[in-house]
């Protein structure tokens, strides 16, 4: 799909020299994010491209002609009206890196520029198909940016053809423009009324690595706006079962976490029980990647909340492997979740006999790094265990 696969990861080649976890905390300290500083071994997080791919002739990405002040989105919106593609795709590139300011983003939907970008975002130039896909993401990222989008149906219209589109990159730069939408829980409602979960889910099967990891990410916001029954009605979970046959570690940490979403809901919980979900994740528990054991774990501290999946899980003997995973105090998220699986299947009395008579010293032992929640989790599963009727 790239060009170059070390495209804008110039960091990535430091990996020998500079540890990852460093390389990560400066990165992140660069960008005002916190660092999960418990995390002693983190994969080496991508930078996106936020250059086009496609070719443009003529057009030179590093220098833009921008008229002074207020008349500049004016003057580049007469620009867009022009006959010449040369200045369509120059408006189109100023456009772009003016809209990274919110008082652009403002001015743009007073002048109704995103309505004239519609109609090129299904041009026959994959260059300005590309880079409106990314105008159209930096204005989702803005408040008022998202319901404007939402709010002109042929925009919508145009990316979902866009998502079909024969160059990946293009499909891309829509993907990503849908899931910067969706992070907004008004204009994801607005985005299931359009049927993008139906969407999404006919297209995750068949879609390359990075548009299949923006479209999960897209399917996790979307499944918050109580859509859990639709998503499963139409076969979300099988097909999300069938993704975690593949070996890429992204694509499986996703699938994953769409699951424990499905699973939060009681027919979720049901049809993991029909489908026998807990044997598929015993695998992906006995994972040695950090990020899908930690997601497998979550799904089955959902599962197991059912009596069938507390039963199911003492048959698969799971029991132990989840026992090792609480011991984990570098991931936070791993030990809550995996504390919280031991305390469902603690509540059945086989569950708990076992528990009481081999391991009550060693979940005592458990550091939780003085962790307010933690703590309070592994109270919890002590008191479930030393519980009697």
């Amino acid at each position: 799909m790239y060009p170059c696969p070390m495209l804008h990861s110039y960091y990535q080649r430091c990996e020998n020299q500079i540890p990852r976890r460093a390389l990560n905390r400066m990165i992140d300290q660069a960008m005002l994010k916190d660092t999960d500083c418990r995390e002693l071994d983190p994969p080496i997080l991508r930078l996106n491209s936020l250059h086009p791919e496609c070719y443009a002739p003529h057009v030179d990405v590093t220098r833009a002609k921008c008229a002074f002040g207020r008349r500049a989105l004016p003057k580049l919106r007469t620009e867009l009206h022009s006959e010449h593609p040369r200045i369509v795709r120059q408006a189109v590139n100023t456009i772009a890196d003016l809209i990274h300011n919110p008082e652009s983003v403002v001015e743009a939907i007073r002048l109704r520029i995103p309505d004239r970008l519609a109609d090129l975002l299904v041009s026959e130039d994959p260059f300005l198909r590309e880079r409106i896909g990314m105008i159209y993401t930096s204005l989702a990222s803005q408040s008022n940016g998202g319901s404007t989008i939402t709010g002109n149906p042929l925009i919508v219209c145009n990316l979902v053809k866009n998502l079909r589109d024969d160059l990946d990159c293009v499909r891309l730069r829509a993907a990503e423009a849908i899931e910067m939408l969706a992070r907004n829980c008004r204009v994801a409602q607005d985005l299931c009324a359009f049927g993008f979960i139906d969407l999404i889910v006919d297209r995750i099967i068949e879609e390359k690595k990075d548009i299949l990891v923006v479209y999960l990410e897209t399917l996790k916001s979307l499944l918050d706006c109580d859509q859990k029954i639709h998503a499963i009605e139409i076969g979300t979970m099988d097909k999300l079962v069938m993704l975690l046959q593949r070996k890429d570690e992204d694509i499986l940490v996703e699938s994953l976490a769409c699951l424990a979403i499905l699973c939060s809901h009681p027919v979720g919980k049901q049809k993991s029980i029909d489908m026998d979900l807990l044997f598929v994740l015993k695998t992906f528990l006995e994972d040695e990647r950090r990020a899908v054991h930690t997601k497998a774990a979550g799904v089955v501290a959902f599962v197991t909340i059912t009596t069938p999946g507390k039963l199911r899980a003492l048959d698969l003997q799971i029991m132990g492997r989840l026992l090792e995973l609480a011991a984990d105090f570098h991931c936070r998220e791993l030990q809550l979740m995996a504390l919280k699986a031991l305390t469902n299947i603690a509540e059945v009395p086989r569950g708990r006999a076992m528990m009481l008579q081999s391991n009550t010293m060693f979940i005592e032992n458990i550091d939780t790094c003085k962790d307010e929640a933690t703590e309070r989790h592994k109270a919890i599963l002590m008191e479930t265990i030393r519980w009697q009727p």
